[in-house]
């Protein structure tokens, strides 16, 4: 309920009501209400981004929980204001074509590729995403460099549940400090 463009402000007040009491130590990232936003957390640099492919622009159909949808033009624009050289970046959506992945956005990919094609070190070195439940789990992207970590769990989940397993997995990587 933080889409202030997808949601009425009676159903957004009381989630940005909710994040204004959060502890000081805990920031929301949304690139796109906050395109400067970079975080510094002990020398990393964070920063974060919800928006995901719009599935009235893919699909033709409009859905309920359509919640930083947004076209193509539009992920474009916000992609292109990334800044180089991150230790983390987080989105909700992956790139096309990470892992084995054929719902991600080709924006945020295309964006991402010509980071790397720009300069040594220019794209993320970590890139957390999830949205696709299908490709869960850690992949080098060899074009980028970038660690590319997919936590969508929810198949995982699932699959548990069918073996009589519960709690799913945390995935854990270490990022060297800068310096």
């Amino acid at each position: 309920m933080l889409d202030r463009r997808q949601y009425p402000e009676s159903f957004t007040a009381s989630a940005y009501q909710m994040i204004g009491q959060l502890p000081s130590n805990v920031t929301y990232l949304d690139a796109e209400a906050n395109p400067g936003q970079i975080v510094k957390y002990r020398g990393l640099s964070l920063y974060g981004c919800p928006v995901v492919v719009s599935r009235l622009e893919t699909q033709g159909s409009r859905y309920y929980s359509n919640a930083f949808e947004r076209t193509r033009a539009e992920r474009r624009r916000i992609f292109e204001q990334i800044p180089d050289h991150l230790d983390l970046l987080l989105t909700h959506t992956p790139p096309l074509g990470s892992g084995t992945n054929v719902h991600g956005c080709g924006e945020l990919a295309r964006h991402l590729h010509r980071m790397a094609k720009r300069g040594e070190g220019l794209a993320p070195k970590v890139h957390c995403f999830g949205h696709e439940h299908s490709s869960f789990g850690l992949v080098q992207n060899e074009l980028t460099g970038t660690l590319e970590v997919n936590a969508a769990q929810e198949d995982l989940i699932r699959y548990e549940r069918k073996i009589g397993v519960r709690g799913a997995c945390a995935l854990t990587f270490d990022v060297a400090l800068p310096g």
